[in-house]
């Protein structure tokens, strides 16, 4: 099970907010909880969002102990016409602080296409540079009918 909270204050003229977060969730051999903040500012001129969000993550195993993690992302996403969105995002995880090493970094391009209610086309490429690794990447291409 688990829960989760969000407190969000808009500014500059509903034009940005700022938030913190938190979440608790448990299961069979695992608990974690985070805590963080996210910022959004919308610049109309520029059709852009810009938007950040950086998390610590406390994640506790019986048989292995606890760890403190990194969570964090940053880019923005751009609306050049109706129905196109394109979302470019810079990320960090660190899956133990006190471990190096143990921490990626990647960057994500999405590209959706709307082209007519309840139907999508969307296509993701992805560059995951793990330190001390090779880097993976990932391409994604779907097209999508919902409800």
């Amino acid at each position: 099970g688990g829960v989760a909270a969000l407190f969000e204050r808009r500014m500059l003229n509903d034009h940005g907010s700022i938030g913190l977060q938190g979440k608790y969730g448990n299961g069979p051999g695992i608990e974690r909880t985070m805590a963080g903040i996210v910022g959004k500012l919308h610049m109309p001129s520029l059709r852009t969002m810009l938007l950040a969000e950086a998390n610590i993550v406390h994640q506790e195993i019986p048989v292995v102990g606890g760890s403190n993690q990194f969570v964090g992302a940053a880019g923005f996403a751009t609306f050049p016409t109706r129905g196109l969105i394109l979302t470019v995002l810079g990320e960090r995880n660190h899956q133990d602080i006190a471990i190096k090493g143990t921490a990626w970094n990647a960057g994500t391009v999405l590209l959706s296409w709307f082209p007519y209610p309840h139907f999508e086309v969307a296509a993701m490429g992805r560059l995951q540079f793990p330190e001390g690794q090779d880097t993976t990447q990932t391409f994604l291409f779907q097209v999508h009918y919902f409800l």
